[in-house]
């Protein structure tokens, strides 16, 4: 949350956020993972928690991305913790973000949504790439912009083809204006 130029927390979305997160043993499953995979220099750290004390986050090599995301999973999930699981990115390595079961975008956008009392019709979602999936998935008016990553835009041809979810021509912000215009909002 801002009031002018000042950032503060929110008490109530951190206290979602805490509910069955640990960061100790996310981090030290993720610990056990970079040592597995790390020897075949196919896992690097990207945030242990340090940058924000709901996310953990790695670069994973296509090559082992798959196996990782799995066995990151089944041992958060046999510690007690269910989590969110967020894999992004282009190219031979991808990002994978470990977040609590209540953190990710979509669950950010619906807090905020219901905090101001915004309809659902008039909150978008607007993403690029794979990391926006599970925001662009939920029951708003969303677009995806023409710049988006291939990963994004394959989950979109298997999508319903309906109007809830609109794929611009335009690139970036152009996009997201397109897409505003394009669902009545601009």
């Amino acid at each position: 949350m801002a009031s002018g130029s000042v950032w503060y927390e929110d008490t109530a979305y951190r206290g979602l956020l805490d509910e069955d997160w640990d960061l100790d043993v996310v981090r030290t499953v993720a610990e056990e993972l970079v040592r597995q995979f790390g020897n075949e220099g196919a896992v690097e750290w990207l945030d242990n928690g340090t940058e924000h004390p709901h996310r953990v986050a790695l670069r994973v090599h296509i090559r082992v991305v798959d196996a990782l995301v799995e066995e990151f999973g089944q041992r958060l999930l046999h510690n007690g913790l269910q989590v969110q699981t967020i894999c992004s990115g282009a190219g031979e390595w991808r990002y994978v973000d470990c977040v609590p079961k209540n953190g990710g975008k979509l669950k950010a956008l619906e807090f905020v949504r219901r905090l101001y009392g915004i309809a659902r019709g008039r909150c978008v979602a607007a993403g690029d790439s794979g990391n926006d999936i599970l925001m662009l998935n939920g029951e708003n008016p969303a677009i995806v912009v023409g710049n988006a990553q291939d990963g994004l835009r394959e989950w979109l041809l298997h999508q319903p083809q309906a109007e809830r979810v609109i794929y611009t021509e335009a690139r970036l912000a152009k996009g997201i204006l397109e897409g505003l215009s394009r669902h009545g909002l601009y």
